[in-house]
């Protein structure tokens, strides 16, 4: 069968190269693992499977209302759950943002992880509840029908009604909390954003630090066992009830009585979804984000697209084998699959991202397409396997037993059995397909680590705007998210409760019309997938690459290597350099790239630096950015003061990005999240003046990343990073020009957050979102050249955050390869450096 060798190739031979990839890997004994791994475990389970308790008892009054409703409502039940959770916890924590009594509460006390938590909790409820909503739903029972009628006749009081309700769901609403806990396991993307760790999150963090196949899978360990003993059991009850022989008609069960406070429920509880996305609409229309993400990510959205739509086929085969093992009445072969898709939902979303890489990486035959978007669509489709064979065991289990009884008397040939399950497998299709091509267009975990570094897709370009704070760019995108689930809800759900109508066989003629589109752009980009690329890793192979000769750092945790650096700071007197990562963690590195020391910032539970200066007195001035605070260090580390605190008055800050000194020695810092200025203070920490305010007129700002004054002191440059344009300012803080919008080609910006001024005033801007170095005429923003481009191997750059040059020498902070890059100024701008006309 066609969708058994398919799930064997999705996800038990990546399983399977990844323990031998794991075994081959010498041992790292300087690597460590996940620190008190059982504690995590232990916290971890409390999340997943609270959160799958307190959705499943609120989607069980929904879930009964389901069961007596049209498929209008359950059309919008579903949709509230397509949305993924990321984007409803960036809607809500939007809505907390500084400024909000709730939120400056909750910072000035201290209490910002606990509020967080919070939110995460009722996002991660408002999401799941759904989930629940639906697996109650299925639940049909004559028996209950006959208790009910008898409860009313002997006027029984609404609480014995309530008990009598509770007897018969329990056991549904059991299986809905443990599939809930299954699927939040293998979560970590709405973790991440609130920063709770669980076990999913930090195997994914300790992949991104540098942590070898072996380490990562060994840590993984318990979460495997948990996952795969939760996975059978729900296995073995999923068969087991969609084997039972049904003892009510489905059309005989609408025409229940409806309950009508349960209604009341559900639209309450959809509000809960649709008031933040509305909220975030709004600033759609008001700051022009749509049009400023297509120029961005329009490419990317196609690209998920095309991705998405190969996984979606994947899915609609496996939804074929589902409902076909359920006519078939193969229990064994259908709890084997459903065990091993569970397994694959469960486990963090790293693990399967990692077995997809190494099956690739291994066999001859995948090496051509391993940095094109086919092994993202292999993943994704593999770890969305289980809901695509939910769909296919729904859809079997539509089919009349009387039909079933008749092909099982006449000899059970396949010719009648083909006869007898087409209406069902093309159910299976379409509704396989949709779903598994919006879940995997939304996905973030499995695409971030596999996509090749400045290959834009939608889901991570979303994340990244998330993280960027960039609100109208995310707010273009979750709109269409929800009406695009809003689509694919009606459609799966019509298909499946009318599956008789005719429209179904033309609909798959479309169907298959998509799947041979997709097909064909799959070859093309296996035929485009350069062997060389491999090597290379170059998005864009006309772009140069960087003339590093130094490269200093790379991924890892210890000494001398990075997690994500964020910041960096060169010492004029000595050479020095000084960056800051996301562990919290200032390293300084000699001239020549050897490490000499290292600290720990005092505070960093919310969050990182973002930016440094070395001040003209030797202090290291570091935009202690989630601490709402400037903090003075000696070069080893000794903290000599703190600039600031939080709030939106004079002096006070709101996520600091970086700091410049004027040539009279006054402090101007850039701040973002709500005050989106500049303050300037005198050399002592007093406040003297501001300028600027969120807005996109010139002289307003959203998020100013960096900062930079002209060789001269006469003007400010600031990389206005979400506004994808420099504005330059007088020393006053008067507007003078600004230059840049936009887009890809040269000229045009993308996330400008790192910025430096040549001695020809020409600029330098790290593009954090385009993965490239650009030279800018500073009179107009004329592209005088362009280097980098997405890419791993020496010269190409991975979201770079910071630039700065001593001398002759150049530094590229190559945030996402975990390194800095050195090189020959003169290599960039090709010989003396005067002034551009």
């Amino acid at each position: 069968m066609p969708g058994v060798f398919l799930l064997v190739v999705l996800l038990v031979l990546p399983a399977i190269f990844l323990v031998l990839e794991a075994g081959r890997s010498p041992p790292d004994y300087g690597e460590a693992g996940i620190a008190d791994s059982l504690s995590l475990c232990v916290k971890s389970l409390v999340w997943t499977f609270g959160l799958g308790i307190t959705a499943a008892l609120v989607g069980w009054v929904p879930g009964r209302v389901l069961r007596n409703r049209g498929w209008i409502l359950k059309s919008l039940v579903l949709a509230a759950g397509l949305i993924p959770s990321y984007a409803l916890f960036f809607c809500w924590w939007r809505l907390l943002r500084p400024g909000n009594a709730l939120a400056d509460f909750a910072i000035t006390h201290g209490l910002t992880a606990q509020l967080r938590q919070t939110v995460l909790a009722i996002v991660l409820i408002t999401w799941c509840w759904p989930l629940a909503a639906w697996i109650i739903s299925l639940r049909r029972s004559a028996s209950e029908r006959v208790t009910r009628l008898m409860l009313t006749l002997d006027g029984a009081a609404r609480f014995d009604q309530l008990r009598a309700a509770w007897r018969g769901d329990r056991a549904v609403i059991g299986l809905a909390a443990v599939a809930i806990a299954l699927v939040l396991m293998g979560e970590s993307t709405a973790f991440d954003a609130a920063q709770v760790a669980t076990m999913s999150s930090e195997l994914r963090a300790l992949d991104a630090a540098g942590g070898s196949v072996r380490t990562v899978l060994v840590s993984a360990i318990p979460t495997i066992a948990i996952a795969l003993s939760v996975s059978v059991a729900v296995a073995l009850l999923v068969v087991s009830a969609a084997h039972t022989e049904r003892d009510v008609d489905v059309t005989e069960a609408g025409r229940a009585q409806p309950h009508r406070g349960g209604a009341v429920i559900i639209l309450l509880l959809l509000l809960l979804v649709l008031v933040p996305i509305v909220a975030l609409a709004d600033e759609v229309a008001r700051n022009h984000a749509a049009r400023t993400f297509g120029a961005l990510h329009f490419r990317g959205a196609v690209s998920s697209l095309l991705a998405a739509s190969m996984a979606g086929i994947a899915g609609a085969i496996i939804a074929v084998a589902g409902a076909a093992l359920v006519i078939a009445g193969s229990r064994v072969l259908l709890g084997l699959m459903l065990m091993t898709a569970l397994v694959a939902l469960a486990a963090p979303a790293t693990l399967v991202a990692l077995a997809t890489a190494a099956f690739w990486r291994t066999v001859p035959l995948l090496h051509g397409a391993y940095d094109s978007p086919i092994i993202i669509s292999s993943a994704e489709a593999g770890r969305f396997s289980a809901v695509s064979l939910a769909v296919g065991i729904w859809c079997g289990t539509t089919l009349p037993l009387g039909e079933r009884e008749a092909w099982m008397v006449h000899g059970r040939s396949f010719k009648d059995f083909l006869r007898m399950g087409v209406p069902i497998f093309l159910c299976a299709i379409l509704g396989g397909m949709l779903i598994t091509t919006l879940l995997a267009a939304t996905e973030t975990a499995v695409a971030s680590r596999l996509e090749p570094p400045g290959f834009d897709f939608l889901a991570g370009s979303l994340l990244n705007a998330i993280h960027y704070q960039d609100a109208p760019a995310v707010s273009a995108a979750i709109p269409w998210m929800a009406a695009i689930g809003l689509i694919v809800s009606v459609i799966v759900v019509v298909i499946v409760s009318f599956w008789q109508d005719r429209f179904l066989r033309v609909a798959s003629h479309f169907g298959w019309l998509v799947a041979a589109l997709v097909l064909t752009q799959t070859a093309v980009a296996c035929d485009r997938a350069d062997p060389r690329q491999l090597v290379d890793h170059g998005v864009n192979q006309d772009t140069p690459r960087l003339p590093t000769d130094l490269q200093i750092g790379r991924v890892g945790r210890t000494e001398g290597r990075f997690e994500k650096p964020r910041a960096m700071a060169v010492e004029a007197a000595t050479g020095c350099l000084f960056v800051a990562d996301k562990s919290g963690r200032i390293s300084r590195f000699a001239r020549d790239g050897s490490f000499e020391i290292a600290w720990q910032m005092p505070k960093c539970d919310n969050g990182k630096p973002t930016g440094m200066t070395v001040g003209p007195d030797g202090l290291l001035y570091i935009a202690d950015t989630h601490e709402h605070q400037v903090l003075v260090f000696e070069r080893d580390g000794m903290v000599v003061k703190a600039i600031g605190s939080y709030g939106q008055g004079e002096g006070q800050f709101v996520y600091p990005t970086d700091v410049a000194f004027a040539p009279d020695g006054r402090i101007f810092v850039s701040e973002y999240g709500g005050n989106d200025r500049i303050q300037v203070f005198d050399a002592t920490g007093r406040f003297l003046s501001q300028f600027g305010q969120p807005g996109q007129a010139n002289g307003c700002f959203s998020r100013p990343q960096s900062i930079h004054f002209s060789p001269d002191g006469s003007e400010l440059f600031v990389a206005d990073s979400c506004n994808h344009r420099i504005q330059v300012f007088g020393l006053d803080g008067s507007f003078k020009r600004s230059f840049g919008t936009a887009g890809v080609i040269p000229g045009c910006l993308a996330y400008p957050y790192g910025i430096d001024v040549l001695a020809d005033e020409s600029l330098l801007v790290a593009e954090f979102g385009n993965c490239r170095l650009q030279r800018l005429a500073p009179t107009d923003g004329r592209s005088l050249g362009v280097w980098g481009s997405g890419g791993e191997s020496t010269g190409r750059l991975n979201a770079p955050w910071a630039v700065e040059h001593l001398g002759d020498r150049l530094f590229v902070l190559d945030t996402g390869n975990a390194r800095i890059q050195s090189m020959s100024l003169t290599a960039i701008v090709g010989g003396s450096l005067t002034p551009p006309r």
